[in-house]
């Protein structure tokens, strides 16, 4: 086993580094229940057992919650509500390195700030969190997984980095062997390798995406008015299946393919000839670009420049997926002259009461302005916490109950059952279901 190392620097010399003057909890001036265990891999302590250090411990004044009246019915008595919760946050820091020089790195201490917070809210709701932050920039960090966590929040994985689906799919694995419920906030898939009702998917799959997109139309009264925008290749026809298979059981009258469809070569979009205009001259005000990945950047902007000079001043509108919020190449421009509509997983009302107060907290503690990665921390921290307190380790079965919105979300976990499971019995995995749609009205988003 590797040896649990409490590293001097810590974070506060990590937020030093890389958030300028950030002031951190970590403090060695502060109690010890403010420090943070940070678990590295040591070569010179295999096989020997781990050194327990004090950890990041949230301490409450205990408002318990009633165990009969909150219980749910699935769970037994030992599921009810626990003295203490050990969690783990599995994140990618390097702290030995005592430096933070890039972006990755910076977003995790982010991320880790708004977790803090939400811990400090968390002691008014009566348990106590102690929380081991461990650094997977090492591969030998798994022989560091504890038995005694009640929850693992992580690792980090990338669908584009093979490596990192492996660390996942190891704590996953992991996971379901000691009956520890696994959450990955970053990575997600629409199937399962293998059945394991212990895993929780926070990041909503493309299908999700795309079906939110066709809700959104029928509900708003504008499926007639849609076309489906795509390139003539494989990959984006497929795709028009999916919406067409999808929107033909929200619209059975409406035939097997109720939506128009329009398919370019992207040469076309370069040349003077009309693509859609004859489309909008029979109508058709619902523009739907499928395309989610920063390889269609070029080609979106291709489309969009040519829907805009041919639209001829009428009111168009575009739906279209989370990445066109980040492109530094789809701007202003295009959010107003398509009355642009997004569907995106997280959402932060910068006028909402509760944000400014956080960013008002978070500045405080921190000496920085919190990023979208310090509302994501925060916001999961503060649901699977109350899902401890409210239901002990074995929460996930009852984490339908929990969907307010929090900062810059709302979580509405669903079991994934097995394909072909008409009993609904084989549970594959827990998935958040939950997306936000936002339009550009004015200069900003707004959340519809």
């Amino acid at each position: 086993m590797t040896k649990l190392m409490h590293i001097t620097l810590s974070l506060r010399v990590i937020f030093l580094f890389a958030l300028m003057s950030m002031v951190v909890a970590c403090s060695t001036s502060k109690k010890s229940k403010d420090k943070v265990q940070i678990i590295k891999g040591d070569d010179e302590n295999k096989g020997k057992e781990p050194t327990p250090t004090k950890v990041d411990t949230v301490i409450s004044t205990p408002k318990v919650v009633d165990p009969v009246k909150d219980k749910d019915p699935k769970m037994g008595p030992a599921d009810y509500i626990k003295q203490t919760y050990r969690i783990a946050l599995l994140f990618p820091l390097d702290a030995s390195s005592g430096v933070i020089d890039n972006r990755e790195n910076l977003r995790f201490i982010q991320y880790y700030g708004g977790v803090k917070l939400a811990g400090q809210k968390l002691e008014e709701l009566g348990s106590k969190f102690e929380i081991d932050v461990i650094d997977t920039k090492e591969g030998i960090y798994r022989s560091s997984l504890q038995k005694k966590w009640d929850l693992i929040i992580g690792p980090y994985a990338s669908a584009s980095s093979e490596s990192t689906k492996n660390d996942l799919q190891t704590v996953m694995n992991f996971g379901k062997e000691n009956q520890i419920p696994v959450v990955s906030p970053w990575y997600s898939t629409s199937k399962a390798s293998e059945a394991n009702p212990y895993y929780i998917q926070l990041k909503p799959n493309i299908r999700e995406h795309y079906n939110s997109i066709i809700e959104h139309v029928v509900q708003s009264g504008l499926s007639d008015q849609v076309v489906l925008v795509g390139r003539d290749n494989g990959s984006d026809i497929k795709w028009f299946d999916y919406f067409q298979q999808v929107a033909k059981a929200h619209l059975p009258k409406k035939g097997d393919r109720p939506f128009a469809e329009i398919l370019v070569k992207e040469a076309t979009l370069v040349e003077k000839n009309d693509v859609f205009k004859s489309k909008i001259d029979a109508g058709k005000t619902v523009f739907i670009f499928p395309n989610y990945s920063y390889n269609d950047e070029n080609y979106l902007v291709a489309a969009m420049t040519k829907l805009l000079g041919e639209r001829n001043n009428k009111n168009v509108t575009v739906y279209g997926m989370p990445f066109i919020l980040d492109s530094e190449k789809i701007g202003f421009q295009f959010y107003s002259g398509l009355k642009m509509r997004l569907v995106v997983p997280d959402f932060v009302e910068k006028d909402n009461e509760n944000v400014k107060e956080f960013t008002r907290n978070f500045y405080q503690q921190y000496k920085t302005i919190p990023a979208a990665d310090a509302f994501e921390g925060y916001d999961v921290m503060t649901y699977l916490g109350n899902a401890l307190i409210k239901y002990g380790k074995n929460f996930t079965p009852s984490l339908q109950k929990e969907k307010d919105y929090l900062l810059q979300t709302s979580y509405d976990v669903r079991p994934v059952y097995e394909e072909g499971d008409d009993s609904f019995s084989k549970i594959q995995f827990y998935e958040n279901k939950h997306l936000n749609i936002i339009e550009f009205r004015g200069n900003k988003f707004v959340r519809l």
